[in-house]
Order: structure tokens, then sequence, then C-alpha cells
């Protein structure tokens, strides 16, 4: 069973999978009802309505994030016009299905869950450093992103004005990888918090060192949030902190390098710098969500992809979830997201950090799964290693 939840899970991350035909994550849908389908069938054998039951503020939170961007996109669009894209509209309704699964089977077996997850890391990891290794001594790109669709993985930033190859596992970027990689970890960290299973250390090592070596912002902002958090959270050797540590110096001179080569005002073309684009998007905000009451209140319609923010393009996503909620939900959907979150800062402020800093798409299939493993509350059961590895 664990293998497939393995399977189900490891679907349903491969969001870059992407058909620009139908426009829809077809792979993440295939892992997402498989997911569905394992909960429907473990719930029709055990019935029992404390397996789908959820904390009040699980369901505060669930319609924070999913029910008021609907909300306010209906009123924007009351306002103005109404005209959905229904593949967003699909994902919406998906989603809170996904919530429901994952927490049945979380509730039915949380050891089996929570060892699933922990191969979803080894998963991802393992692609991570093949790229790795692919790039910088094969001298060769595997890309299996390109034979699912025509588009490529975006694997080239510039450094002084100079091209540099980044490794990105099965995501479109290093900055997707560094994401959604850092959020999975932060889920199964959450889930396991009251284990005393020391080979969360071994992750948590591996896992910083992979996303320092993406060379992206976010990976190593990422990296060190956790890092940090371990320190704090978990007991490790003398040895082991100064090991993660060092792992982080070539990091350290690959930012100063970057951000140098910016401020000696090289070809913008050439520095692969993200922070152009996105202060960019803060200026657009800026100068038009608040152009409008309805706007600032409400935001702009998520569900219409082509409602007034069309000028920017993608780099919404790739701001933060705090610009994410302020485009699509406004001022008043931004403030009931924050009060959401208030109940869960005991214990989880690095991994609502990590959340609101980063470029997670709330119409991805996988973000279910993320929010889910999070903000559950952790079960205690007996060590893992015992069981497992």
């Amino acid at each position: 069973m664990i293998i497939i939840y393995t399977i189900a899970f490891f679907l349903i991350s491969l969001q870059d999978f992407y058909s620009y035909n139908l426009m829809l994550p077809i792979v993440s849908l295939i892992g997402s009802f498989l997911l569905i389908g394992i909960c429907f069938a473990i719930y029709s054998i055990s019935f029992s309505s404390s397996l789908i039951k959820l904390p009040a503020k699980i369901w505060w939170l669930l319609f924070s994030i999913y029910a008021m961007p609907l909300l306010c996109g209906l009123i924007v669009s009351s306002s103005f016009t109404f005209d959905f894209a229904n593949s967003r509209l699909f994902s919406f309704f998906l989603l809170p299905f996904l919530v429901f699964s994952a927490n049945v089977l979380f509730k039915t077996s949380p050891k089996k869950f929570i060892l699933a997850f922990r191969l979803l890391l080894y998963l991802h990891l393992a692609f991570f450093f093949f790229n790795l290794i692919d790039i910088y001594f094969l001298g060769h790109i595997f890309d299996p992103i390109s034979f699912f669709n025509d588009s490529q993985a975006t694997l080239f930033t510039y450094v002084a004005g100079l091209p540099l190859q980044r490794a990105c596992g099965l995501f479109q970027e290093p900055g997707t990888f560094a994401t959604y990689y850092a959020l999975l970890l932060a889920g199964y960290l959450n889930m396991t918090s009251r284990i005393q299973d020391y080979v969360n250390i071994n992750i948590v090592t591996i896992s910083v060192f992979a996303l320092f070596l993406s060379l992206s912002v976010y990976g190593i902002i990422f990296g060190l949030v956790i890092y940090f958090w371990q320190q704090l959270y978990q007991r490790s050797h003398f040895f082991l902190r100064i090991t993660q540590l060092f792992m982080f110096i070539p990091s350290l001179f690959y930012l100063i390098i970057r951000f140098f080569s910016v401020q000696l005002s090289i070809d913008s073309s050439k520095t692969g710098h993200g922070l152009e684009f996105r202060s960019g998007t803060i200026t657009w905000l800026y100068d038009n969500l608040f152009s409008h009451p309805i706007h600032a209140l409400f935001g702009f319609d998520i569900l219409n992809p082509m409602a007034g923010y069309v000028d920017i393009g993608t780099s919404h996503n790739d701001s933060s979830m705090i610009i994410y909620f302020l485009l699509f939900t406004g001022i008043v959907g931004l403030v009931v997201f924050s009060i959401s979150l208030i109940p869960f800062c005991k214990g989880k402020l690095p991994s609502i950090l990590i959340l609101l800093l980063s470029k997670l798409s709330l119409f991805a299939p996988i973000s279910a799964i993320i929010v889910f493993a999070i903000f559950i509350d952790p079960i205690r059961v007996k060590p893992l290693n015992k069981c497992f590895l």
C-alpha cells in the first residue's frame, strides 16, 4: 500500500508535465484520481464519519484558500463581466476532494502515509541529483518535460553576463523545484515532528544541500530557513551542523556574484535576475489594483485569466503567496487568509514563512497535499526507522 500511495503522490507532484492542448496537468490529474479512488475504497470498507472530520481551524484555512478566491471572483465578475476559465474552476472543485482524501488516508494509516511521503522526497532528490550529475559531469541535458510537451526546462541563468546551467529535477525551473520541494519537506517535517526519527536529520541534510545546489534564490532562502528550523526543533551533532553550514558557502559566493553583476549594470538580458520582473509585478499592482475600489477590496477575478492582469503574464505566480492573494482576493481575502494562519503560528512558523514566500500555485493539485501536510496536527506513532529504511 505504501508503494501505491507513493505512486499517487509522485504523479500528483509532476505538475509541470502539462498538456497545453487540454490546458490541464494531465499527469497530476491521473495521480489525483488515483488518490481519490484509494480514499473511496478505504472509506467504503471502513465507513466512519471520524475519517472525514477536520478541525475547525483547518476548515477556516480551507475556506480562506479555496472559497474566498471564488467568492471574491464572483463579486468582481458581477461588477464587470462573467468569463470563467473552465480549467481553473475544475481545479478549485478538485482540490478540496484531495484534502479530504489525504485526511482519510492519514487517519487510516499515518505510518504508511508518512513513509510514502518520505519516498516521494527521496524520488525527487534522486531525480535532482541525476539532473545535476547529467549537466555538470556528463555534459548532457536530460529533460523529461520536453518529451511530454514542446516546452523545455529553464536550466540557464546568467552570472556576470556568462551563462550558467542549473539543475531543476522534474520541474520547469530551479526556483519551481526549490518551492515545491521545500514545501513538501516542510509538510513531512510537520507530520513527523512528534516522532523520534533520526532519518529526518539525514533527509534535512541532503535536502538543504539540494536546495543550495539548485542555485535558485528561492532554494537558498528556503535552505537556510530549514537549516535553522532543524537547529531549533531537532537535535543534531555539532559536526553535522558545521557540514550543513559549509554547504552554504558556494551558494553565498554565487549570490554575491549574481547580485554584484546586477549592480554593475551588466546587460539585463544576461543577468538572469528575477527581482526585476517581481518588482515590476509589485509596481503594476500598486498602479492597477488600487485604481478601482472593487479591485482593491476583492482583487481580480481568479477564474478569468484575461480579467485585467494579462499585462503581467504569469509573473504573479513567481512573486509570492502574499502577492498571489492580494492580486486575486484583494485586501479582504488577504486579511481573511492572514487570520486563518494565526491558530497555526505555534510550532509552524518556519513552514508558514516558506509558504508565504513561495510561488506555490493554488491551481496545482499538489498544493492540496502540501496544505494538508503542513497544517494537519501530527500523530504520535512508533519510530519510523524500525519499520522502514
